[in-house]
């Protein structure tokens, strides 16, 4: 990965994706929910989440991922077939795209994560007031990494990455963050 920007301003096509996942979500929330990954080619998103049992991380795989397909296009077609979930799993194809590895701790209360679209800057998943947060680095800022944007392009029909955005909230501030980290 290149030299990361110290700070970002998302682009009005990254801005549109962020409010219609949190339009979703203030309906629709989604329990345990650490990371989503919007992209500018559709408003479907790719989510990780952490789910607690008994306040406590699994053991072995503290991660799930999977496709919330809330594009109006993609609903509309799930609905027409009967199909009532926006929860759709991951083809073997996307899981290695979306790839992630999970370290867990011995406490079930920490785990390092490594997303393959971070692969340089692993990430710690806390259980935190109960509620499982990735933390990372955000512009030079410890923060809860919460959203990633994918600025990609097609060629041949297969997309390529040209920068992410990672998005979160500087700890203890809670001030919002974004970088820009092109590829």
């Amino acid at each position: 990965m290149a030299q990361a920007a110290a700070a970002a301003t998302l682009p009005p096509t990254a801005i549109a994706r962020q409010t219609h996942l949190n339009d979703y979500l203030a309906k629709r929330p989604l329990p345990c929910l650490v990371l989503a990954i919007t992209r500018n080619t559709n408003n479907n998103v790719v989510c990780f989440h952490a789910p607690l049992t008994n306040g406590r991380l699994h053991a072995t795989t503290p991660v799930h991922s999977c496709w919330l397909e809330i594009d109006p296009e993609f609903m509309k077609r799930a609905r027409a077939k009967g199909r009532t979930s926006d929860i759709v799993e991951l083809t073997c194809y996307e899981r290695m795209a979306f790839g992630f590895t999970t370290k867990p701790h011995a406490s079930q209360t920490e785990a390092t994560v490594t997303f393959g679209v971070l692969a340089k800057r692993p990430l710690r998943l806390r259980v935190m007031d109960g509620t499982p947060r990735l933390v990372g680095t955000i512009g030079g800022h410890t923060a809860i990494v919460s959203r990633i944007h994918a600025d990609s392009y097609s060629r041949w029909g297969i997309p390529h990455v040209k920068g992410i955005y990672i998005m979160g909230f500087a700890t203890p501030s809670g001030r919002p963050v974004i970088e820009y980290v092109p590829r």
